[in-house]
């Protein structure tokens, strides 16, 4: 049984211990839209019987393994175009914590489009977004938050987790205050840094840590295989690239990475 004791403004006041649940966003979104959440309400659970993914995916977790939860944020009056901006935010603030918690040089953490991290080259957790909108506004965000900590075998072979990359055991607990206690303290109850001349910094951030940047690989699109070079992430979220037909850019659900070796 957990017991919370992260020393913080508003991140984690609230907070609900589960065994288990079918999926922490949904609850919280559920909760949320009762009026029953506060900015900073933390959802944990154990197990996520259907934990979801980028784009409807499942995320599968070994029980008791890792760390799934969500985290209600309340913004106030941030702009429908600024939801990318509040993405690359949060990517790069998980970023920023594990680049603190896991100092070794020889680690090398990275973002993957549009919000993985990725720690030598494999994944190691993932956000997904849930934003609540009002006329033109992003009215609260339910952040679904997945951390692979002990989980020692995985489906796919590109995921891996912290316990493995370092070689021991993680204190799943102790990594959950120290991650809430950072996030409270990178992350205003009032996010002004989205209003300020902060953004081209989370820009810049963003960019010079973006997994596979300037490095030619495959994608899928349309159905169609193709190779090419990725030059970055625009401002509204949308994946450039360099193809045989020049820039392109490509939303999220559009377009597909694919392990293919290059030749």
């Amino acid at each position: 049984m957990y017991n919370y004791s992260a020393n913080t403004q508003y991140i984690g006041k609230q907070f609900l211990y589960l065994t288990t649940c079918h999926s922490t966003n949904d609850l919280a979104k559920s909760l949320n839209s009762r009026g029953l959440c506060r900015s900073g309400m933390v959802i944990f659970a154990e197990n996520q019987t259907k934990g979801r993914g980028q784009q409807g995916t499942s995320w599968v977790s070994e029980p008791g393994q890792n760390l799934t939860f969500s985290l209600v944020l309340r913004l106030s009056h941030l702009p429908l175009a600024s939801q990318f901006l509040f993405n690359k935010a949060l990517s790069i603030h998980l970023l920023g914590f594990f680049r603190t918690y896991f100092s070794n040089p020889s680690d090398t953490f990275q973002v993957k489009w549009p919000n993985d991290v990725y720690l030598n080259g494999k994944k190691i957790a993932g956000l997904l977004l849930e934003n609540s909108l009002s006329g033109n506004y992003i009215s609260s965000s339910i952040v679904g938050i997945g951390l692979n900590v002990n989980q020692q075998t995985f489906e796919f072979p590109t995921a891996s987790s912290l316990s493995i990359a370092l070689q021991r055991p993680i204190d799943r607990y102790a990594l959950l205050n120290d991650l809430l206690q950072y996030l409270d303290e990178n992350l205003p109850l009032n996010f002004e840094f989205l209003h300020t001349t902060e953004i081209q910094t989370i820009h810049n951030v963003y960019d010079a840590t973006l997994w596979g940047l300037h490095k030619q690989r495959w994608y899928k699109a349309a159905g169609n295989p193709f190779l090419a070079t990725l030059k970055g992430v625009d401002e509204q979220g949308l994946l450039i690239l360099e193809t045989n037909e020049g820039t392109e850019r490509f939303e999220i659900k559009s377009i597909q990475f694919l392990n293919h070796p290059v030749d």
